[in-house]
C-alpha cells in the first residue's frame, strides 16, 4: 500500500528519539560487556622481504646528497617537440643514460617520462604536467621521509598476515587477493574521494550479495540526492528508487514535499532496486565493519580508465568483481565464473556465505620495492604522507 507523507510525523519523532538515544544505550551495553576495539587501524604491514628491501633502500638514500636538481612547476605542461632550458634539469633528475642533456623534448625523453609515470602510478601520457612535476622534484630528504613512513607501515602489517587475505591499497587504486604470500588475483579499484575518504580498516569479508538493493545513507542523500530530487520530481522514479516510511510502507514520491527536509528531519528510507543501473552494480561484498563500507560492482565502469581513481563516497568499487567472488567463494571448475553469472541473471537477490571469513586490509602504502628491485612510489590521494593530522599513527 502506498501512503501519503501526512502520516509520517509521529513515526519521524519516534525515529528521532531512537537516533538520539540508541548510540548511548549501545555504548553503555558495550562498556558493561567489554567493548571491542575499533577496527580502524594503522595500515597493515607486508612480508619480511619487503621490509628488508625498504631498509636497504633507506640506507642507500641516506648516503645521497640531500640536494637534487630542482625546477618550478608551471601551470602549462611540457610535451614532445617542446624546447625549454628546464628540460636539461628534468633529464638530470631522471638519471637515464640515453638522455642527451639538451633542452629538447625528444622521443627518448617521452619514453623515459612514461616509464617514470608508471612507477609513480600517474597517467602514463608522456606529458610533464603538474603531478609529474611534483614527483620529479621529490628530493632525497623527501624520499627518506616517505620510506621511513612506509617502512613503519609495512612492519606493522607482518603480525596480521594469514594464509588467505585481501589487500586493498588505497594510494595505488589496487586490490590483491593473496594466498601463501603470493598474489593469486588482482584488479584495479576506485576509492573514496578526498572529501569522503575510504577509511583504513582491518575487517573480514563474510558473505556476498548478488543483485543487491542500495539503501541510500542519509549523508549521501543530503549531499548528493536531495537537490536533484527538488529540481526534478521524477528523478527517483527514473533512477529506480523506492521511498518507504518508518513502517516500511511505500510512499508516493509525488506526494512528498521535498523542500521541507533537512539533515535533522527526514522520516523516510530510500533504496534503489536491484539491477544493472544500481549504484552497487550486480554484486556486493559484505565487510564486517561499523562504517557501512563495502566492496562492490559499479554501474560506471568507464571510470576505471582514469588515473587517479578517487571517485566514490568511501566504498571500494571493483573492476573485476565476479572474478574476486569466484576466488572468495572458493568455487572450483572450469565453468565457475559462468555459473555465477547465471545466478546473477536470475535477477533475484541472493546471499552467498563464504566457506570461511577472509581477512581484508585497507592499507595506505605509498612506497615499496617490486620483485625486480625497482622502487615504486604511488599517489598520496589523502596527503597522509605530508599531513601532521594523518590518521596513520607511527
Amino acid at each position: 500500500m502506498i501512503k501519503s507523507s501526512s502520516s509520517t510525523l509521529i513515526l519521524y519523532r519516534i525515529r528521532g528519539l531512537i537516533k538520539t538515544y540508541l548510540p548511548l544505550i549501545l555504548t553503555i551495553g558495550l562498556s558493561l560487556g567489554g567493548a571491542a576495539q575499533s577496527q580502524s587501524v594503522s595500515p597493515p604491514t607486508a612480508l619480511l622481504p619487503q621490509v628488508q628491501k625498504l631498509q636497504q633502500l633507506l640506507a642507500d638514500y641516506k648516503k645521497k646528497d640531500p640536494q637534487s636538481p630542482q625546477w618550478i612547476c608551471k601551470n602549462s605542461s611540457l610535451k614532445k617537440g617542446d624546447k625549454d632550458p628546464v628540460i636539461v634539469t628534468i633529464k638530470k633528475q631522471l638519471k637515464e643514460e640515453n638522455l642527451a642533456l639538451t633542452p629538447d623534448f625528444d622521443d627518448s625523453l617521452e619514453q623515459a617520462i612514461i616509464k617514470f609515470q608508471k612507477r609513480h602510478f600517474l597517467n602514463p601520457d608522456g606529458v610533464i604536467g603538474r603531478e609529474t612535476c611534483k614527483a620529479l622534484n621529490l628530493t632525497p630528504k623527501d624520499m627518506i621521509r616517505k620510506i621511513e613512513l612506509n617502512l613503519d607501515r609495512w612492519q606493522k602489517f607482518s603480525p596480521l598476515l594469514t594464509n588467505r587475505f585481501i589487500l586493498v591499497n588505497i594510494p595505488t587504486y589496487h586490490l590483491d587477493a593473496i594466498e601463501r604470500s603470493s598474489t593469486v588475483h588482482s584488479q584495479d579499484i576506485i576509492v573514496g574521494m578526498k572529501s569522503r575518504p575510504t577509511p583504513l580498516l582491518t575487517t573480514q569479508m563474510t558473505r556476498i550479495i548478488l543483485n543487491p538493493a542500495w539503501y541510500v545513507p542519509d549523508t549521501i542523500f543530503f549531499k548528493d540526492k536531495l537537490k536533484k530530487i527538488q529540481a526534478d520530481p521524477n528523478y527517483l522514479t527514473r533512477n529506480h528508487f523506492v521511498v518507504n516510511d518508518g513502517e516500511g510502507e511505500s510512499v508516493d514520491v509525488l506526494s512528498i514535499h521535498w523542500e521541507e527536509f533537512s539533515s535533522r528531519y527526514f522520516p523516510y528510507r530510500i533504496h534503489q532496486t536491484p539491477g544493472p543501473y544500481n549504484a552497487l552494480g550486480v554484486i556486493k561484498f559484505y565487510l564486517e565493519d561499523n562504517q557501512a563500507i563495502y566492496m562492490h560492482d559499479t554501474s560506471q565502469p568507464e571510470l576505471f580508465h582514469k588515473i587517479p581513481r578517487a571517485f566514490s563516497s568511501g566504498c571500494i568499487r571493483l573492476s573485476k568483481p565476479l572474478e574476486l567472488a569466484v576466488w572468495a567463494l572458493d568455487l572450483k571448475g572450469q565453468n565457475s565464473l559462468q555459473d555465477l553469472r547465471e545466478k546473477i541473471d536470475q535477477k533475484d537477490t541472493q546471499t552467498l556465505p563464504l566457506p570461511q571469513p577472509i581477512p581484508v586490509y585497507f592499507t595506505y602504502f605509498t612506497v615499496w620495492v617490486d620483485d625486480q628491485g625497482q622502487l615504486l612510489i604511488s599517489d598520496d590521494p589523502y596527503n597522509f604522507d605530508s599531513s601532521p593530522e594523518s590518521p596513520i599513527k607511527l
